[in-house]
This record gives C-alpha cells, structure tokens and sequence, in this order.
C-alpha cells in the first residue's frame, strides 16, 4: 500500500500539488499567505485524507472537468471551520460537523473563509453506489445532522489515518463500513419516496447481474427475478422502465449475444445449431432463427458458414 502523504506544513503551491496529484484535480486560489498540512492513505480506488490549513478556496470548472478524471467521489466531513459550497443543488454555508458528497463529473467551488481542518474520502463512483441504496442520495443532500452513528462512521477514517501502515483491505473494510453508516444516517432522514427512488440505481444493477446469470435458463422470468429480489414484478417492470428497457429485450439480447458468439466459435463445430439455442435458453428453434435473423440481418446457419469458412 502507499505510504501516506509528507505531513508538512506547504506553501499553497506545493500543498496544491500534493492534493492533485493524489486525491483530486483542482484549481486553488488564495489572497493571503497559505499554509497548510496534508495527510493520506490510499488503497486501490480508496484514498482517506485529512486536509488541514487556512483561508482558501478551491474550484472544479467545466474546462477543468474536460481535462482530469471525473469518475469518483469525494466525501468531505468538515470537521473544524465552516465552508460555503456551490455544487449540483446545493448553493450555500454548511457548519462545523457536515458531511457532504461531491461528484468528480459536477462542476463545483468551495469556499473556506479562515482555518479549516477536513476528513475527506475519495472512492469511485460504482463502488460508492453499490454499497447502500442511499449512497446516491448524498449527492444532493449535505448531512448537518450530528448523530451518534454519523460521528463513529467519521471517527472510523480518522482510525484509518492515524494507524499507521494498515493492509489494503483493512483500508477498504473500514470505509466501506464508514460509508454505509452514512447511508444509513442520510436514508433514515430521507422521506419514503425519496429513500424508494433512491432504491432504483442498485436494483437495476442486481437485475442485469442477474440476468446475465440466469439467461440461458429457459424457465428464467419476471417473476423469479421478483422473487429473487424481494420486490413485486411489477416493480421489475418499473426499475427496467427507468432504463429505458424491458425484461424481455434484455433477456433475449443476452441469449443472441452468447448464440452469435458460439456460432461464430470453431471450438463449438461439434454443436448442432439447435444445441446451442436451447443451451443459450431458447426453447423453440423456429423462434430463435427469426429472432436471429431480426437481429443480425442473416440466418444461424449462414454465419456459422460465413465464420468458420477458412
């Protein structure tokens, strides 16, 4: 694992550069004489820092945004000293003891007035999502609230950062669980609605999971993937709505998918056509060679010809 960042006070030039080039691109600004203290530990796609100087502010533009990676995000717990925050909905202060979510792909400014100190976690935006059904509600919605769980979820990256060399996975461990603490926090503040459509962004993962699991069975439906996942079918149908798909569509992309790939596979000469069909989940063969045809604008067997000719 790499070890943590140099912890000096810097210059706000070379602060900036550390900060850059390990937890986040930004452009940094400052009237006065800066001086600052910077701390990491990074993991893979984890990266906990402790983020401590005086007045400054800092920015992530659209230009910025063209130029630098922009597919993770940044927890900020602000532990000493307000901030003001421009980014997605939010346009304002947040005190001493807010927790907020920034998104690497939003444009943002934040704003300290005078000394600050932060805790912040960096972490890429599929593993954030996938770790609690409110993970994405935090995006929108600064935590202000001090509770008990919100202050042990806090006081958990702080451990990662003052423990030392630490494996890899113990860094994961410890923010995951920090993360999903948080969650819990924004979730049990959040109305039901909201907390419902918050729902929808990892049910719609675990149905594709899902469905790439289970596509060649050909008893494989709605109603079992419903049943799989604890939600009515006709919430399937509405999550996949969402996506601008259907159950069926993709149930049937899936199996010509795997069809076109073994027929185009000179290992699988040996399979008749119909073997592999019905092994891919379909049941009726004259269906499947219309389907086929629908989809790539030839027959099974004439790509099977076509592929394997030489």
């Amino acid at each position: 694992m790499p070890s943590s960042a140099q912890c000096n006070y810097h210059q706000l030039h070379d602060w900036s550069n550390e900060v850059n080039s390990t937890l986040v691109n930004l452009d940094y600004c400052a009237t006065d004489s800066f001086c600052g203290f910077y701390q990491h530990v990074s993991s893979r796609d984890v990266v906990v820092a402790r983020l401590r100087g005086t007045a400054h502010c800092t920015s992530r533009s659209l230009f910025k945004l063209r130029q630098v990676d922009s597919d993770f995000v940044l927890m900020l717990y602000v532990k000493a000293g307000d901030i003001g925050l421009s980014h997605r909905r939010h346009d304002g202060g947040l005190p001493q003891g807010s927790l907020v979510v920034l998104d690497s792909s939003k444009p943002h400014e934040l704003v300290m007035d005078g000394c600050f100190e932060h805790i912040a976690l960096r972490m890429s935006k599929r593993r954030f999502a996938a770790l609690h059904p409110a993970a994405l509600l935090m995006l929108d919605e600064p935590l202000v609230e001090i509770s008990a769980d919100s202050q042990a979820a806090t006081a958990m990256l702080e451990l990662v950062l003052s423990a030392g060399p630490v494996r890899a996975s113990a860094v994961e461990t410890m923010t995951e669980a920090a993360t999903k603490m948080l969650c819990e926090c924004v979730a049990h503040l959040a109305p039901a609605a909201t907390r419902k459509e918050a729902k929808m962004p990892m049910l719609a993962a675990q149905m594709l999971s899902s469905l790439d699991r289970n596509f060649s069975d050909p008893q494989f439906s709605s109603s079992r993937l419903a049943q799989e996942l604890g939600v009515s079918r006709r919430y399937v149908d509405l999550v996949l709505s969402r996506q601008h798909q259907t159950f069926g569509k993709l149930l049937l992309e899936r199996r010509l998918a795997r069809c076109h790939l073994l027929l185009c596979d000179p290992r699988y000469l040996g399979r008749s056509i119909t073997q592999i069909a019905f092994d891919c989940g379909f049941n009726d063969l004259s269906n499947f060679s219309k389907r086929f045809r629908e989809r790539y604008g030839i027959a099974p067997r004439a790509l099977r010809n076509a592929s394997n000719a030489h």
